[in-house]
């Protein structure tokens, strides 16, 4: 009987605040209008109310509308970007002070408004409240929340320069004016407002005469039940923890042999490629020495010395580079090494075993007689 009383009480409270709790707050004159926009499609039309229409601080904004222009605009997506826009406008600090107001105040946007819907954040002393085509939904007690919703709009990264100078008079916004007026809900659209939020406080008047029954009503067996199934819940929390910490060792261990099979597969596979590549590189500079004649001038000259050159070649064996690494003083000879080198073009291509894409090999040359 106390619980039927007690839902009763709060179904007649809610009531009573909707008729009583239902300002328009009429005496108010905008500043300034403006369009928000996605993709090209407009979405909503703002405005700000303030007591003389004009705006010479923040702290003159009494009220921050929104006029519905989608078919539909889901609730999420409206906290979605009130959230992510907040984020960028105000400091961490102020939203990890507000979080909680933030995420109770954005909560009382039903599921889905609809075009023509008009939406009002609206600031008397410490109290937030929202109201939906005239009928309040709630409110919060945190005059600095209604600062950070105005702050996503005239703040330092608004939707646009354009948006901002037009919502706070700056500049002409007589379309958005003109659009913001042509919107209106309907006396049905208002009636649905208004029986849902009946339904949800009879929903929540429901809730709590449950709970008080079924507190009067619980017994000391009912409550040892609960205390059994809630250290047995804990137990098995306990042992699912531990076997969950002895997968995940035996993982580790698993992935750490795997990486040491790995290491040992690819140095093995670098030895290789490092054997694989002396005796190319061998045969690279057997080949071009070959072709590498002393000069019959140089030698009548009786001229003698010692030269290295550095030859670079492409995977097909051509040559992409040459330099000498030490030259003779003689040029006769310098000369001989180069032209033998390029003689012995094209060299044999790089092996599949090799990687890179060039390879660089040495050609010592002594001339001596």
């Amino acid at each position: 009987m106390f619980a039927l009383l007690r839902r009763d009480f709060i179904v007649i409270c809610f009531l009573f605040g909707l008729l009583a709790g239902n300002k328009v707050f009429a005496e108010l004159s905008a500043t300034g209008y403006a369009k928000y926009a996605e993709l090209s499609d407009d979405v909503f039309v703002t405005a700000l109310f303030t007591d003389s229409g004009s705006m010479e601080s923040p702290i003159d904004v009494k009220r921050l509308d929104f006029k519905i222009v989608s078919k539909k605009l889901g609730a999420r997506r409206l906290v979605r970007l009130f959230s992510n826009s907040a984020a960028i406008n105000n400091s961490a600090e102020v939203m990890t002070r507000n979080r909680e107001s933030f995420k109770e105040f954005t909560s009382l946007i039903p599921t889905n408004l609809h075009r023509g819907d008009h939406l009002s954040f609206a600031i008397s002393g410490d109290n937030l409240s929202m109201i939906l085509n005239d009928v309040e939904l709630g409110s919060v007690q945190s005059k600095e929340l209604f600062f950070i919703f105005l702050n996503i709009y005239i703040g330092d990264k608004p939707p646009s320069r354009e948006f901002k100078d037009g919502l706070i008079g700056s500049t002409d916004s007589s379309d958005a004016r003109q659009l913001f007026d042509s919107l209106q809900y309907s006396q049905t659209r208002k009636s649905e407002i208004t029986a849902f939020l009946a339904q949800k406080a009879a929903a929540v008047a429901s809730e709590t005469g449950a709970a008080v029954v079924a507190e009067a009503e619980e017994t000391e067996a009912e409550k040892k039940a609960k205390e059994e199934e809630a250290a047995r819940k804990r137990a098995a929390a306990i042992k699912a923890e531990k076997l969950r910490q002895q997968r995940l060792a035996e993982q580790k261990k698993q992935e750490e042999l795997a990486r040491q099979e790995e290491l040992a597969r690819l140095e093995l596979l670098k030895a290789e490629e490092n054997k694989l590549r002396e005796i190319y590189m061998a045969d690279l500079t057997r080949l071009a020495r070959k072709n590498i004649e002393y000069p019959r001038r140089a030698q009548k000259f009786k001229q003698t010395g010692n030269v290295v050159a550095l030859v670079t070649i492409a995977r097909d064996g051509e040559m992409i580079g040459f330099e000498f690494e030490n030259q003779s003083k003689y040029s006769l000879l310098n000369n001989a090494v180069k032209k033998g080198v390029e003689g012995a073009l094209p060299f044999p291509k790089m092996p599949d075993g090799i990687t890179g894409e060039s390879l660089t090999f040495r050609v010592p040359v002594s001339f001596a007689l």
